[in-house]
């Protein structure tokens, strides 16, 4: 990919490419397509020739390098393994069509036997069959006669004249204005000349997915009529689809509970050994269900042996061992021994999108980024490795991420979570596991409090959108929760007290509304039940008590500025009572803000879509970026820059440099040069959209985190003259060991020069001394780590290159009597430990 011409204040440096978008369905997961040559561990970006979803891949079997693709409803070829496309056929009625209710191509098969001979199905019971290799096609929907999406198409490989399709998609009624149909499974037995009905108790059930080998076939089953109970099962045929098996049940709740049955592969020289992907919400039930002996019984694999998922887009056996699965929110999943164990084959979130952004205020290349599926991630060497530290239920997101600012070791952040379409559960009600989380380790070890209980659901914790920690006093904290407003503690989170005196409860509103003939369930109820004055989970009742941030005042620490989705709040108490700022922002939601440090007059806020009218319903209230000179008394919407239109998604101020101020909006980054008066679009090719952006203390780093590609990182005022320019940013390592017991250092080092260096390290703690090179590219970063292991007790600084970086203490370590002699123990855990490091680091 050709770099653009970049803006000559800052550098930067793509930290990850995207990830191989192998969607076989219509929900899109991304805008582009990678490739992976290694077994999925790295992926390299390709150019598609049409900036949209990719909804489905197809590779020819007897030459990898002819590859179809398709984008929406357009399908495009190339022979040259993805370098250049040629546009093939349009699908639909408009090739323009986008969205739900467009026609779109569901899903794409070539024959195993004849390469030339393509099917392709779309979301409208349309089927279509070439004999050229794409070139041409001819409509064969009369001989189906359907309406429902055609979800799979397979040939039996023993036999190629055999070719299943199954019809209907389980979000196909969920996400449009047509009815979630399915009407079974059809079969040909004459090269797809003629298609026959299989007759089975599924016969007009959705059937996402059929697999076929010999005379054996599996169907993925999902049952939802519109009057009786809803129910997946999983069936096998040995006959060819004459008589069928039902193998797993969703109604049999003595087995295990089946959220949802969404897949099936068979390895490709093991009938026996077969794999169903499930829905594992919340970690309630199993992800995936594997078999080796066809079916006759399974091994359920859960959180044991994979993280959660929220379902799967395509699962397919590579060989005997190597199964790739793709995640509704992480693209990429692999197995390595036949699905009994899995783990995300591209390291990070190269492909993510993230929610929050932080970065350690001692450290420049130690960032934390939260990610829209629950998982929080740390990198020490700035980007180049990131480590999931923690994982929730994927229907979650980490909202807000704060150090201590006494305690650079001790971090928060807060869980949030997104919606639920079937129970109208939306934001403003506490899942499973939202709420404010702690740790004292820089995030080896998490707390979750239990002192901020749901008012109307006190089994369960608040949601916590935003978190604030007093400069000078980090035991007063305050929280903006999704539904419920600010809450605060003065004595470190022991216990917490309401804190809306002064924000009114006003501006109601419904909650989950979709563009549709008829309004939405869940409204209806929210508003029946507002009527009554009566709570119901999951509606959202004033917008002033849905929070969006909390700020201090850097230039008077007793003010806090709380925005909302009706506009803003000022405490002049530590945020014990509130006043409305100003009727300019009235019906806005605000969002972002940043104070100019050097002037007390100058504040920046930022306005976002869907804010609240006076009636109650969303409306879009992009109205740019506001700027005050009066300290907020008066606002100006700036004109000539990211003004009227624009959805603000970050502000940045430049800590050493006020005058210099950035900007993120959906499309591109704005920079400002004089506070604010004039301002310059750039825009970075790749980036779409900068929801959070992080300068660092030493204004030398600057971070955005994006709506879909990962976190990026820029140098600013990098100049490309200048000679490597290798510093130490900061260590990480542990407040406290135990005697004896080895523990890791990691040196953050990186260059902010355009040439490349070294850079020797020496670390010295106590007895313990240690020696590491790191060399450097320019504008690149990286870590080096030590394993000491100290005898004797006491405290002792962390001396890197003769400069102390903090102490650690050292304890007496009381070994617990156990079967083992002292030394055989001690050798145990020391290797056990090692064992985790190596694991950790790479080492």
């Amino acid at each position: 990919m050709k770099n653009r011409a970049l803006s000559k204040k800052i550098s930067w440096s793509f930290l990850v490419f995207l990830v191989l978008l192998l969607v076989f369905s219509i929900v899109p997961l991304a805008s582009a397509d990678t490739d992976t040559t290694d077994g999925g561990n790295t992926w390299l970006e390709l150019e598609i020739p049409r900036d949209g979803e990719v909804h489905n891949i197809a590779v020819d079997p007897q030459n990898s390098n002819i590859v179809y693709i398709v984008t929406t409803n357009v399908l495009y070829k190339s022979i040259d393994g993805a370098k250049t496309w040629k546009e093939l056929t349009t699908f639909g009625v408009d090739r323009d069509s986008e969205g739900y209710d467009g026609r779109s191509v569901s899903s794409i098969t070539i024959s195993p036997a004849d390469s030339s001979i393509i099917y392709a199905g779309t979301t409208h019971g349309n089927v279509y069959k070439s004999t050229t290799s794409g070139e041409s096609w001819i409509d064969i929907s009369d001989k189906f006669k359907v309406i429902s999406p055609i979800s799979s198409i397979s040939f039996n490989p023993k036999n190629t004249q055999e070719i299943f399709i199954s019809t209907g998609l389980w979000y196909w009624g969920t996400f449009t204005n047509r009815p979630q149909t399915g009407e079974g499974l059809f079969k040909s037995s004459d090269g797809g000349e003629n298609f026959v009905k299989l007759q089975n108790e599924f016969g007009s059930d959705l059937v996402p997915d059929v697999e076929v080998i010999g005379n054996t076939v599996y169907a993925v089953v999902h049952h939802a009529p519109e009057s009786v109970e809803e129910w997946y099962g999983f069936f096998r045929s040995k006959d060819s689809g004459k008589s069928w098996q039902k193998l797993l049940d969703s109604r049999d709740k003595s087995k295990t509970d089946i959220q949802m049955l969404t897949h099936v592969t068979v390895s490709p020289n093991n009938e026996n050994n077969i794999i169903v992907s499930s829905a594992s919400v919340a970690d309630k039930s199993p992800a995936f269900f594997v078999s080796f002996d066809a079916g006759d019984s399974w091994k359920l694999i859960g959180k044991e042996s994979t993280e959660s998922i929220m379902y799967t887009h395509e699962l397919k056996f590579v060989n005997d061992s190597l199964v790739y699965a793709v995640d509704y929110y992480r693209a990429f999943m692999k197995s390595e021994d036949g699905g009994l164990t899995w783990k995300w084959s591209s390291n990070g979130i190269r492909r993510s999108t993230i929610y929050s952004l932080q970065v350690h205020p001692l450290n420049r290349n130690l960032v934390l980024a939260g990610t829209i599926d629950g998982a929080l991630h740390m990198t020490y060497d700035g980007g180049n490795k990131w480590e999931r530290i923690f994982q929730g239920p994927e229907q979650n997101y980490i909202a807000g991420i704060e150090f201590n600012p006494k305690d650079s070791n001790m971090l928060y952040f807060g869980v949030s979570g997104l919606s639920d379409v079937e129970s109208g559960r939306y934001y403003g009600a506490p899942w499973d596991d939202t709420g404010l989380y702690t740790s004292k380790d820089t995030g080896r070890t998490w707390t979750k409090s239990s002192n901020l209980p749901h008012p109307n659901e006190p089994s369960n914790q608040l949601e916590i959108y935003s978190i604030l920690i007093h400069p000078d006093d980090p035991d007063i904290m305050l929280v903006g929760t999704s539904s419920e407003g600010v809450y605060i503690t003065e004595d470190g989170g022991k216990t917490w007290q309401e804190s809306n005196l002064g924000i009114p409860e006003d501006h109601f509103y419904w909650n989950m509304e979709f563009d549709g003939p008829s309004e939405n369930r869940a409204e209806r109820e929210c508003k029946e039940f507002y009527r009554k004055g009566e709570y119901k989970s999951g509606c959202f009742y004033y917008a002033t008590r849905t929070s969006m941030s909390l700020f201090v005042n850097p230039h008077d620490k007793n003010e806090i500025w709380y925005t909302t989705l009706n506009g803003i709040f000022i405490s002049k108490d530590l945020g014990k009572s509130w006043q409305w700022l100003s009727d300019d922002l009235k019906n806005i939601h605000t969002h972002y803000m940043a104070f100019d440090i050097s002037d007390p007059n100058t504040i920046y806020v930022g306005t976002h879509q869907g804010a609240i009218d006076e009636s109650g319903r969303f409306i879009n209230s992009s109205k740019g970026l506001f700027i005050s000179r009066d300290a907020g008394k008066t606002w100006n919407q700036v004109v000539n820059g990211p003004g009227e239109g624009y959805s603000i998604r970050a502000i940045a101020v430049n800590p050493k440099n006020p005058d210099f101020v950035v900007v993120g909006t959906e499309d591109p980054l704005f920079i400002s040069e004089d506070k604010g008066k004039t301002w310059r679009k750039t825009e970075l090719e790749g980036l779409k959209e900068a929801n959070k952006i992080k300068i660092d203390a030493t204004a030398k780093i600057i971070y955005l985190g994006t709506g879909n590609v990962g976190v990026w990182r820029g140098i600013i005022g990098f100049d490309s003259s200048q000679p490597a320019m290798i510093e130490i940013t900061g260590i990480s390592a542990p407040h406290s060991v135990k005697s004896g017991q080895p523990f890791a250092i990691i040196v953050s080092v990186d260059n902010i020069g355009s040439e490349s260096g070294s850079l020797p390290l020496h670390v010295k703690i106590g007895l313990f001394e240690s020696e590491q090179t790191v060399s450097l590219s320019k504008a690149d970063q990286a870590t080096a780590t030590f394993y000491p292991a100290l005898k004797q007790s006491g405290e002792y600084s962390i001396l890197v290159n003769d400069i102390e970086y903090g102490r650690i203490l050292v304890t007496e370590d009381n070994k617990p009597a156990g079967k083992m002699n002292g030394e055989e123990k001690e050798k145990n855990i020391f290797e056990k430990i090692i064992n985790f490091f190596k694991g950790l680091f790479g080492k």
